[in-house]
């Protein structure tokens, strides 16, 4: 309610308080948001995964892909399901945007 203030603040007769505390303790709008809040969580957990610790260098071109970067390639990612084809041939970029280091490679230190 505080975000959207300005929306009345011409009305010197509406109690603000009161409206806000009518709607947020009204049990059928507090079920909407909440089932709202929990279809985003579910959206986020079947969406396709890459890179999930960074990506070093995001302007980094990806080799045959046309040009694109891993941004660009990590962009993609987010508009795909886990799962699919099209997410495991996006994953397999992760190898060229965040590989990992792999121990024994003569780097430790």
């Amino acid at each position: 309610c505080a975000l959207h203030l300005m929306d009345y603040a011409c009305f010197d007769l509406i109690p603000i308080p009161d409206l806000c505390q009518d709607v947020f303790s009204d049990a059928s709008f507090n079920e909407r948001l909440l089932k709202s809040q929990q279809e985003a969580n579910e959206a986020m957990a079947i969406t396709c995964t890459f890179c999930e610790g960074g990506i070093p260098d995001p302007g980094l071109v990806v080799p045959k892909t046309g040009g694109l970067t891993c941004e660009l390639v990590k962009a993609t990612a987010t508009k795909e399901v886990n799962g699919t084809d099209t997410c495991a041939i996006v994953q397999n970029e992760e190898r060229v945007c965040c590989p990992t280091k792999q121990v024994g490679d003569g780097d430790d230190a």
